[in-house]
């Protein structure tokens, strides 16, 4: 994604959410938006067409829903062949 490529209409709702929250500002280093509070990023978000990132600052998150984000990014990218392979 590039400083000009668009976002998609869910990427606008998260970034509209976070630059919603009291001080909250945006850069956008290499193309991307990054979200901050007093000069600190707690959001990076790039999402167009064929991909959505974010990358937030989190003390702590639960194993199993980062589990859950790995096997649904797996399943998004892997050949169909290879997802039939596992279990639903």
């Amino acid at each position: 994604m590039t400083a000009s490529s668009p976002l998609t209409r869910e990427g606008a709702a998260l970034r509209k959410f976070a630059l919603a929250f009291p001080e909250a500002t945006e850069d956008m280093p290499w193309g991307h938006h990054a979200i901050k509070v007093k000069g600190k990023s707690f959001l990076f978000l790039s999402a167009d067409a064929k991909e959505f990132s974010m990358s937030v600052k989190l003390p702590k998150v639960p194993v199993d829903i980062l589990k859950m984000w790995i096997d649904e990014s797996y399943r998004a990218i892997a050949p169909k062949k290879l997802v039939g392979q596992l279990p639903e």
